[in-house]
């Protein structure tokens, strides 16, 4: 019930109707898109949301979550830096790849596939054929994977869990999320 760094859904092949294939689809922000961690215009969400982050995780008893929190930003904005922007996510040509497993593992090496699928409970030939809509997230995330300090992606995943279950946990947090 968690978002990753990509958002895998199953739909009909936008080349082939006739089969369904796996999508990925960029991901990993807790900001809504790639703008908000460039434009001078969201500097005021930013500064907000970094606060944000360090209070959620204090309620969560995350260790150290003003350092957490800076980490998150620093690791949300180098992913965002891979992130297509809106109106090049609108193109049907752009964001259509289609790639094998092999294609998969050229685009994004660090990313063990398997263990992935294994994650996911999804069966081995579900990444026979993908779809793979943004690849320069996956090539920008696959060098952030290996260069990025292992802190920085325990404090990200720290966050996501955190974020995407405040609705759910006690009050403070659901009063704290936004």
């Amino acid at each position: 019930g968690v978002g990753g760094f990509v958002i895998p859904f199953v739909n009909t092949d936008d080349r082939d109707p006739d089969r369904y294939v796996v999508y990925l689809e960029q991901a990993g922000l807790g900001l809504p898109d790639e703008s908000y961690y460039r434009e001078p215009g969201h500097a005021d969400k930013r500064a907000a949301y970094v606060p944000h982050v360090e209070r959620m995780l204090a309620l969560a008893g995350w260790p150290e979550p003003a350092a957490a929190a800076e980490r998150v930003m620093a690791l949300e904005t180098r992913i965002a830096a891979g992130h297509w922007d809106k109106v090049t996510n609108r193109d049907p040509v752009k964001t259509y790849t289609l790639v094998d497993r092999e294609g998969l593992a050229r685009l994004a090496p660090a990313v063990d596939w398997s263990r992935y699928l294994e994650g996911l409970e999804a069966p081995a030939h579900a990444l026979d054929a993908v779809v793979v809509r943004q690849p320069d997230h996956l090539r920008s995330l696959s060098a952030a994977l290996l260069e990025e300090p292992v802190q920085a992606w325990r404090d990200w995943l720290a966050w996501s869990v955190v974020h995407a279950h405040a609705p759910y946990l006690p009050a403070a947090f659901v009063a704290e999320n936004f």
